[in-house]
């Protein structure tokens, strides 16, 4: 059906035949009647032009692509739950029709597609714990916190429909079908492991600031945030003391003009004693649903970080008691999370 090598998109009498065909196979390739009619798309199949129907608008767009003239394409390929099957074809089919399409009416297309290699999630970055285990279980909530905290296997955003449909999810090895994987899920099955995952992200600043008297003053907090809402500018964590309070942000939000301006107006608008923004700081995350049900944890935390001279620059547990968050300078980063991994799950297996 011309679909090998780089040949044209098939005519649509062949496109219709192979559609049936498929749908008479196994019910996991039920999409593909939505994909062949999308790749009818009644299109404008004119020289670089194609006509779409986009979900989120929800209605039919040309594709305008980044840079015109090319199409890039990053696309899933198998995560399978057990043996492979036919169904698992249906990935491969699915984006090649559509790259074929799209070479097809004039575009020149980048094309890659992702596969799953590893033994389910990580309990840390294997770039920095050598052959770390893999997570059993993990719940919505812990997976959404180790990928804030710097967790790349899945987009925190990208399980929100599996979340609200209350879908277990599970990521398995294409080449290892036979280890279980990791579960995503909404609740633990048991209170087995209070931690499930430690994870650090870099290129954090923090703007601190004291004055005072600061906790007896009515509105300070909103005079602050009101200042970083006027230069557009976001924020992540706010520990505070009784006179000192500390904003911890993304070191993307900030530039030296909007620094000055910052300092500027703590001074003016909210009138702090000292004010200054520190550089170069990273955030390690230690995570687990089950923590607040071990008494321990956060004393377990310290002491390790302690014995491995890492200096906690601050600290922040939010009520849900789901993860506790530790700030240390850059530089310490792969070190603290060797500490912490070693005295949460054993020491890690060296080459």
């Amino acid at each position: 059906v011309g679909l090998s090598g780089d040949a044209p998109l098939c005519d649509e009498w062949v496109l219709h035949w192979y559609l049936t065909e498929w749908n008479r196979g196994p019910s996991s390739l039920y999409e593909m009647r939505g994909l062949f009619y999308f790749m009818k798309m009644e299109a404008s199949v004119t020289m670089r032009e194609i006509t779409v129907y986009n979900t989120m608008t929800r209605q039919k767009e040309v594709f305008n692509p980044v840079t015109p003239g090319e199409a890039k394409m990053y696309v899933c390929g198998v995560t399978p739950y057990n043996h492979p099957h036919i169904g698992n074809a249906r990935p491969f089919v699915t984006w090649d029709v559509i790259r074929r399409y799209m070479k097809h009416v004039g575009y020149k297309v980048t094309y890659v597609q992702n596969f799953t290699d590893v033994d389910g999630i990580f309990a840390a970055h294997p770039g920095i714990i050598h052959q770390p285990h893999s997570i059993p279980e993990l719940t919505y909530r812990e997976m959404r916190e180790l990928a804030y905290a710097g967790f790349s296997v899945l987009h925190d955003e990208a399980l929100l429909p599996a979340y609200r449909g209350k879908i277990p999810l599970v990521i398995k090895n294409t080449n290892n079908p036979d280890h279980p994987g990791t579960r995503i899920v909404l609740k633990h099955s048991s209170d087995k492991f209070p931690v499930v995952g430690i994870a650090g992200d870099s290129g954090f600043v923090s703007i601190n600031m004291s004055k005072y008297l600061m906790n007896r003053e009515v509105g300070f907090g909103r005079k602050i945030l009101q200042i970083l809402e006027d230069l557009n500018i976001g924020w992540e964590h706010m520990p505070t003391g009784i006179d000192d309070l500390s904003i911890i942000l993304r070191s993307r939000e900030l530039t030296p003009i909007k620094e000055e301006e910052i300092l500027r107006q703590l001074v003016q608008k909210a009138e702090v004693d000292h004010a200054e923004i520190e550089h170069d700081l990273s955030i390690i995350m230690i995570v687990g649903e089950k923590m607040k049900s071990h008494i321990g944890v956060t004393a377990t935390a310290t002491r390790a970080l302690s014995e491995n001279k890492i200096n906690i620059q601050m600290m922040s547990q939010g009520s849900s008691e789901v993860s506790i968050m530790f700030v240390v300078n850059k530089d310490q980063e792969k070190a603290a999370i060797k500490a912490l991994y070693n005295a949460f799950f054993g020491e890690s297996k060296e080459d």
